[in-house]
């Protein structure tokens, strides 16, 4: 490698004097506009560690001139969503933990209201209610105890529930299509295990998000165990009645429950679980799954929205 400068015959442009292999190299000056640019960005890097936190110390990070943490914004802005919603906290007088345990207490006689007047007209299917409920009842109060271990203080669960109604009312709507219902006697007892899977994961959604697991039972039966709409919807609905109890038990031993506003909502469902189930059993498939999608989907946006602002 020769190291000596000269001017390039082809580009008149002086080179640096390294060549390798007779490849030489120009020197070439940088843009003006990149110089600028990186002088730029080394003051803009000084400004920085002076003024944010930046220089790491044995316990933290230097304070910066404007006292300035990421954590402390935080914070502040938890603060101020919390007094923003004060008002509308205190009037339902519920917590984000709260509103997760009282529904489950409210649960339960919608489901018996709702329940009955289904297996009067035969939509119930009690053996895979029972072998639903036998996994899903010791998995309600595991989800229950996990209910306090999640972070968020409730609204990460609230922010799924949200998630998961949506998907249900996706599901709902636009069902996969499901194996033909006259082979599901002759297979039900070889797919006891799907129910004993379904069962648990519903449960523990159930005792988690205080939702009943009726968003997961209901395309669950009707996509991978094949039942019709509205006999999915019945026995899930029968399956919900039995989670909710272990739940409510677990929920009211951990005192997670407001008592007011679980009578209150309990009151309001035992007429809408009786109109539901009538608007149920007269509908046909098509206008069921539309409706039923659409309410659910509209129910998961207000419900996810509304959590999304409260976390600003």
């Amino acid at each position: 490698m020769a190291d000596h400068k000269k001017i390039d015959e082809a580009t008149g442009v002086e080179t640096v004097g390294h060549e390798w292999d007779g490849i030489e190299e120009l020197n070439n000056p940088l843009p003006r506009w990149w110089v600028l640019t990186f002088y730029a960005c080394i003051l803009f890097a000084i400004a920085y560690v002076v003024i944010y936190p930046a220089i790491p110390g044995r316990h933290k990070a230097s304070d910066g001139l404007w006292k300035w943490s990421s954590r402390g914004a935080l914070a502040a802005e938890v603060a101020a969503a919390d007094k923003a919603r004060g008002p509308v906290m205190a009037a339902l007088g519920a917590t984000p933990i709260e509103a997760i345990g009282s529904t489950l207490p409210s649960i339960l006689p919608s489901s018996i209201a709702g329940g009955l007047r289904y297996n009067r007209d035969g939509f119930v299917r009690h053996r895979i209610m029972l072998i639903t409920s036998a996994f899903g009842v010791p998995a309600a109060v595991i989800g229950s105890r996990l209910s306090r271990a999640v972070p968020g203080n409730g609204h990460a669960l609230m922010i799924a529930t949200a998630v998961l109604v949506g998907y249900t009312a996706y599901r709902t709507a636009f069902p996969s299509t499901p194996p033909p219902d006259e082979s599901l006697p002759e297979t039900l007892h070889e797919r006891w295990w799907l129910l004993g899977l379904i069962g648990i994961a519903a449960g523990a959604l159930s005792g988690l998000l205080g939702i009943g697991g009726g968003i997961l039972m209901v395309p669950a039966f009707s996509t991978l165990v094949g039942l019709p709409l509205k006999d999915t919807i019945a026995t899930s609905l029968a399956c919900v009645g039995v989670f909710a109890i272990p739940g409510t038990i677990t929920h009211a031993i951990q005192g997670d429950i407001n008592w007011t506003f679980a009578l209150a909502l309990a009151a309001g469902v035992i007429p809408g679980a009786r109109i539901g189930a009538r608007f149920t059993i007269a509908s046909t498939d098509r206008t069921l799954r539309y409706t039923v999608g659409t309410a659910l989907g509209v129910i998961a946006l207000i419900y996810g929205i509304g959590e999304l602002f409260a976390l600003r």
